[in-house]
């Protein structure tokens, strides 16, 4: 105000009564006495609280946006590699014959395949490069399978 002599949409931090915190935008300039001295300041006071909350919504809104996109990527990339191994892994396990030692270790590289492959889908729902697709499962069996996995992985 004293170098320029005026303050235009100056922020300013205000507490109401009630302790909450409003964002304020003051525009003023000085009103001089007769001798030259400020007297007192003219201006008004404006409320932007709402406008900077919205504001902040909306950056928020842009980051998460963000992330998704990043996320997607990510996800998409990994896909492609995950596919190459399920893809060998397949071909691998049909070489193989029934009894091969090393099928079981084929089929928990498989399988663990897979459960990566529904992480990726999830991820992909979440960056909304894809429609997620729920559908019911047997709770029951999904713990005994991975309890059966985590037991013979050791």
């Amino acid at each position: 105000m004293e170098q320029q002599g005026f303050v235009k949409d100056y922020e300013l931090l205000m507490e109401r009564k009630d302790g909450e915190i409003l964002t304020l935008l003051s525009t003023a300039t000085p009103y001089r006495d007769k001798e030259g001295k400020i007297a007192e300041y003219r201006g008004i006071l404006r409320d932007v609280t709402q406008q900077k909350k919205l504001e902040q919504q909306l950056l928020q809104s842009q980051k998460m946006e963000a992330v998704g996109q990043l996320a997607g990527g990510v996800a998409h990339d990994f896909n492609n590699i995950l596919q190459a191994i399920i893809g060998y892994g397949s071909l691998l396990q049909m070489k193989m014959s029934k009894d091969d030692p090393l099928r079981h270790n084929v089929a928990q590289i498989l399988a663990s395949s897979k459960r990566a492959a529904s992480l990726i889908h999830g991820l992909l729902a979440f960056s909304r490069r894809q429609i997620i697709n729920l559908k019911p499962v047997k709770l029951n069996k999904i713990v005994r399978k991975s309890r059966e996995t985590s037991l013979t992985a050791y």
